[in-house]
């Protein structure tokens, strides 16, 4: 491998490392504040409403 491989080759391993920290890390962050509320305020707020 030459040089002007060898950077592409690095390049292309962190860029694909870090689309794949940030898509992880959007994934988290979109699932884990919906889900924690909905465990959390449902089961306190459906039955009040209901009863």
């Amino acid at each position: 491998m030459t040089v002007t491989d060898d950077r592409r080759f690095w390049l292309s391993a962190v860029a694909t490392v870090v689309v794949g920290l940030m898509v992880a890390s959007m994934v988290a962050f979109a699932t884990t504040p919906v889900r924690l509320p909905a465990k959390t305020l449902a089961p306190a707020q459906s039955p009040p409403s209901r009863r």
